[in-house]
């Protein structure tokens, strides 16, 4: 009796900390994808120029773009916008939308991952695949 509850509890041990009690745990960007998921997500999600861009066009213009300016709104002042309020272009070029992959870089204002907190908006990767709405997207969200 003592060996099989020794046994038991030695195996619910070795099944915690290995995958906590059944539960997957979901893999990391990098550990999916190596590590131009790294180089993408610092763009992205935390130095990044992107989203610096985007930080600086809402504290000039007191907004973020629509989905319909997008981020071309960062380099060209979209129409209706105070042209004492725009001083862009906030980035170099259009080449700054792709990502490690040279897929395009998509861009929602509002956000529709967080509708109810009205400064959110969405930008997003398509990952090493290049198809939207897969596993490999990469969501600012996702990271914080």
């Amino acid at each position: 009796m003592l060996r099989t509850c020794a046994t038991l509890i030695l195996a619910t041990a070795t099944m915690m900390s290995a995958g906590g009690c059944g539960e997957k745990e979901e893999a990391s960007p990098e550990e999916k994808f190596g590590a131009d998921t790294q180089s993408v997500r610092k763009m992205l999600f935390r130095d990044g120029t992107v989203t610096r861009a985007i930080s600086t066009y809402r504290a000039n213009s007191g907004a973020l773009p629509t989905t319909e300016q997008g981020l071309n709104a960062l380099l060209k002042r979209p129409k209706g916008v105070d042209p004492k309020a725009w001083n862009g272009p906030y980035l170099d070029g259009a080449e700054d939308f792709t990502d490690m992959w040279g897929n395009k870089l998509h861009y929602r204002y509002p956000s529709t991952t967080h509708p109810d907190e009205p400064r959110q908006y969405d930008l997003w990767s398509l990952g090493p695949d290049g198809a939207d709405g897969t596993d490999d997207d990469i969501l600012n969200h996702q990271y914080r």
